[in-house]
């Protein structure tokens, strides 16, 4: 559907933002079109299997 083509964009938007880390994921939910940072971070984490503070921490550890 039109809804989950939309919510994918957005996830994946928000994953570069996040291995960018210029951003707060806060700041990255309202960036990529969420009005609520909580459910923001629901949808990353039903599309993921992980949540945004996660998937920045291992973006973190793959680079050291």
């Amino acid at each position: 559907s039109f809804r989950q083509y939309l919510t994918n964009i957005r996830i994946n938007e928000a994953k570069r933002l996040l291995h960018d880390g210029q951003l707060s994921i806060k700041e990255i939910a309202y960036h990529v079109g969420f009005r609520n940072p909580s459910y923001f971070t629901r949808i990353f984490k039903e599309m993921t299997k992980i949540s945004p503070r996660e998937f920045r921490m291992q973006i973190r550890e793959d680079m050291e």
